[in-house]
């Protein structure tokens, strides 16, 4: 509800549910990092930084916290402190096959196919058995109008997808594909 509060500019409220999250549950950096943002945006910037930084402490791996501690220092000019926040997520990301993945996701939809499809690569080099990944570079491919390539990443997908719902799409699109691959001949 205060993340909710947050979002519809409502501060006052969004304080009132945001302060009682973290006095009900001291430990749950998710409420503590919305406080810091709920700061930032009111300018209490002090605050703000103290919130993100116990967030943190409670949850190393908090990206998003760590992100928004690294806009803060920067927002205040303080580059040589936001600079290594901003190297550590670089590195955490780089290994996170669902970031390249999200990469590819915005490269594809920028018509940068080639880039999208080195992100998919990537992603998949990093963890080869998401089918979602899959379907990425055959979507790539398709409209490259590499219909071989598209057919055997579809081919893929369809083979790692574990929900009977998706298999099915899959399956469909894969028949749609060999059907285009045929009329093409």
């Amino acid at each position: 509800k205060g993340a909710e509060a947050l979002v519809n500019k409502d501060y006052p409220l969004a304080y009132q549910y945001l302060k009682k999250a973290t006095l009900t549950d001291n430990f749950f950096a998710s409420s503590w990092g919305n406080l810091g943002i709920l700061y930032k945006l009111s300018g209490h910037y002090d605050e703000a930084e103290k919130a993100y930084m116990h967030a943190v402490k409670l949850k190393e791996d908090s990206l998003s916290s760590l992100g928004n501690l690294a806009l803060l220092l920067k927002k205040q000019g303080r580059l040589s402190e936001a600079l290594p926040i901003e190297n550590y997520i670089h590195k955490l990301r780089v290994n996170n096959p669902y970031y390249h993945a999200l990469l590819a996701n915005e490269a594809f939809y920028r018509h940068s196919y080639q880039l999208a499809i080195q992100h998919y690569k990537k992603a998949i080099q990093l963890n080869d058995e998401q089918h979602e990944f899959y379907f990425g570079l055959a979507k790539i491919y398709y409209k490259q109008g590499k219909l071989i390539l598209s057919t055997k990443a579809m081919k893929k997908a369809v083979a790692l997808t574990r929900a009977q719902d998706t298999k099915k799409q899959y399956i469909a699109k894969l028949n749609f594909l060999k059907y285009q691959e045929l009329s093409h001949h």
